[in-house]
């Protein structure tokens, strides 16, 4: 949700959570299976992108149209 809203400190407190939780925090997916890491990137925002890119996002996940944040990112 943070990272629709651009923002970063936000984020940085849903991520601030133990090693587990924070990897089911950047692997959560909203209704369009969309990850934060690929709302970022679609709506642009670098700094949450580099936070979650820095934080273990993975950046290869797909949402169900097969769409990936590299796409929007390119």
């Amino acid at each position: 949700k943070a990272a629709r809203r651009d923002d970063s400190g936000g984020v940085a407190s849903e991520c601030a959570e133990k090693h587990d939780a924070r990897q089911g925090l950047l692997e959560a997916r909203n209704a369009r299976h969309y990850t934060a890491m690929m709302c970022a990137c679609k709506t642009g925002h670098l700094v949450i992108v580099q936070y979650l890119f820095s934080s273990g996002a993975n950046i290869h996940a797909t949402s169900k149209s097969g769409n990936s944040c590299l796409m929007w990112a390119a």
